[in-house]
């Protein structure tokens, strides 16, 4: 900064600044907006550190929403319906292990599967509806396709 007297006695401050600090926007932006930005940043860091600090300890899983998914029917149910979108190479083209797939399933859900290549083959010799879990998703699908489609009749 260079301060030089003038004959007035008044002061002329020269404030060289970079020359990137400007926007193009002359009516919009002042020299001191980078500064106000980092006070701004500042404020929303100490934010999230605070909230950081209180969550510890806390079960904090979930969106930004706060909203967490959680598995409510049986651990059985969710075998079959892994181990049913497995079999036709549902996830990554077919380039994932089962074990893989329980494990980010029971990470994602904070859910323990136990012994789940026993419940596959609990599941596979079942003796009257293998596919206890699937039958009842479709069966529920169809009856919603159905309502829907006599609703759409009903309206026309």
């Amino acid at each position: 900064m260079i301060i030089s007297i003038l004959p007035e006695g008044s002061y002329d401050l020269k404030i060289t600044l970079s020359s990137g600090l400007y926007n193009l926007n002359e009516d919009f932006t002042t020299s001191h907006d980078h500064k106000i930005a980092i006070i701004q940043d500042n404020e929303l860091l100490e934010n999230f550190m605070i909230r950081s600090i209180r969550n510890i300890g806390h079960d904090t899983k979930g969106d930004e929403n706060g909203y967490k998914l959680a598995w409510t029917s049986s651990k059985v149910s969710l075998i079959e319906l892994m181990y049913a979108l497995h079999r036709p190479r549902c996830f990554n083209g077919g380039n994932i292990d089962f074990s893989e797939l329980i494990r980010f399933t029971e990470r994602s859900l904070e859910i323990d599967l136990g012994n789940v290549y026993k419940t596959v083959d609990e599941i596979k010799s079942r003796k009257y509806i293998k596919t206890k879990f699937l039958q009842l998703l479709t069966e529920n699908l169809d009856k919603l396709v159905r309502l829907i489609q006599i609703k759409q009749k009903l309206q026309s």
